[in-house]
């Protein structure tokens, strides 16, 4: 999947979960995927992506991001500007990782309670963006 499948004005429709990935892969660059960056791109009640994607670099992915009250604080106020959230993680380390899966869990019960509905978790690597599985259906 790549940016480069988007429609011209996909920024002013809902995002889908046919191009959630091709979304995530324009914005988290090589660079932020070498820095080890959460995207995070607010959406509208409709869906439609506010126009400035928040991008934070040099994320420590072995912390417990619900023990991070500064975090949480920051979550929060983000929520006052939107309904849904699009989360990209990014790292060089090929594929879904462990903490991949721990952040994914982590912001999947963080997220409704500060009111942003969760669109969809997906990591970067060098080479491509693939969604981050729930770890409750690695189990069953």
């Amino acid at each position: 999947m790549t940016f480069e499948q988007l429609k011209e004005n996909w920024n002013t429709r809902p995002i889908t979960d046919s191009n959630l990935a091709d979304v995530v892969d324009l914005f988290l660059a090589l660079r932020d995927r070498h820095r080890n960056s959460l995207l995070l791109l607010i959406t509208d009640d409709a869906g439609r992506p506010i126009p400035t994607p928040i991008m934070l670099n040099e994320v420590d992915w072995h912390i417990d991001p619900t023990q991070d009250r500064n975090f949480i604080e920051f979550l929060t106020m983000i929520a006052d500007h939107g309904s849904g959230v699009l989360v990209g993680i990014g790292h060089p380390q090929p594929g879904v990782t462990l903490d991949d899966l721990r952040w994914r869990a982590a912001l999947a019960k963080i997220l409704p309670r500060i009111g942003l509905r969760p669109l969809g978790f997906f990591t970067g690597d060098m080479d491509t963006v693939v969604p981050i599985p729930d770890s409750a259906d690695l189990a069953a």
